[in-house]
């Protein structure tokens, strides 16, 4: 079904203050498809490498999952790859290491429309990601000149609306994290309720194995419980067809693989196409 007109003004709208302020809060055009019921996709990004990012970046994917988790990229390097990804359909998000005010602030200092904070276990950690993203009153984050607000040229207008556009994506990685989904989605703030299968098929005792009916059924929880919430519900998965599987489910925030895997994936399928002709016969 297409969309109506007034979708397409309103997200020609995002797309234009997008490319005309660089950080493009003042419009987050991946909070507005989600608002409207959109389903998006994305990948996560480990190579430090703003060029990697600008590729992927225009290629169609919804957003960037720019990883200082378990990627190496410095904060220095990804804020060029946040900055290579505006004017791009693909909004930026990077997952800090931890849910820690401190990184979090500096994160979101270099300009990404989101942090995505690994291992949320509780509602009490989930209210201390979304303070440490808001500024006062509604939370904790402190204010100073950065990239966020064009080093200040914005700051007035960011500080206005950062609250509002900046997205709070926690992750559900382990068995607290899924019991406390109820409670979880019920903090206010929170966006995104993104489970990370792999680290919760170890928190089961089950590691690395995602299709395991536990894991299954602890995915169909979250699903369930961020519908009766209205919040958004995402996770991991590393091909087209569990992308559609997850679509299916209900997840509308899915990323689809890893660019490490994208890169040895195609290398191996490529490789396994070869076909040396065989050597010469030597006769004696």
């Amino acid at each position: 079904m297409t969309d109506s007109l007034e979708e397409r003004i309103a997200e020609a709208v995002v797309r234009a203050l997008r490319a005309r302020n660089g950080l493009g809060v003042r419009g987050n055009l991946l909070k507005h498809k989600l608002s409207r019921g959109d389903y998006v996709v994305g990948v996560v990004v480990t190579i430090p490498s703003p060029t990697v990012a600008e590729l992927l970046a225009k290629v169609g994917f919804d957003f960037l999952w720019l990883d200082l988790e378990h990627g190496p990229a410095s904060l220095e390097t990804a804020q060029t790859m946040v900055a290579v990804a505006e004017g791009t359909d693909a909004t930026p998000l990077v997952r800090v290491a931890w849910n820690d005010p401190a990184l979090i602030k500096r994160t979101l200092d270099i300009g990404p429309h989101g942090v995505i904070v690994p291992m949320v276990s509780s509602a009490e950690e989930a209210e201390m990601a979304v303070k440490a993203c808001k500024y006062p009153p509604q939370g904790v984050r402190g204010a100073g000149l950065s990239r966020a607000q064009r080093y200040g040229l914005e700051l007035e207008a960011y500080l206005r609306r950062a609250n509002r556009e900046v997205m709070v994506v926690v992750q559900i990685e382990d068995v607290a994290g899924v019991e406390a989904a109820e409670e979880i989605a019920q903090v206010e703030g929170v966006d995104v309720m993104l489970v990370g299968p792999l680290d919760l098929s170890g928190s089961m005792g089950v590691l690395g194995q995602m299709d395991h009916p536990m894991v299954q059924e602890a995915l169909e929880h979250v699903a369930k419980v961020c519908r009766e919430h209205d919040v958004v519900a995402g996770t991991l998965v590393m091909d087209p067809e569990g992308v559609n599987r997850e679509f299916r489910r209900g997840f509308r925030f899915v990323a689809m693989g890893v660019d490490v895997a994208y890169m040895v994936n195609h290398a191996r399928s490529l490789l396994s196409q070869v076909r040396p002709p065989a050597p010469p016969s030597h006769r004696a």
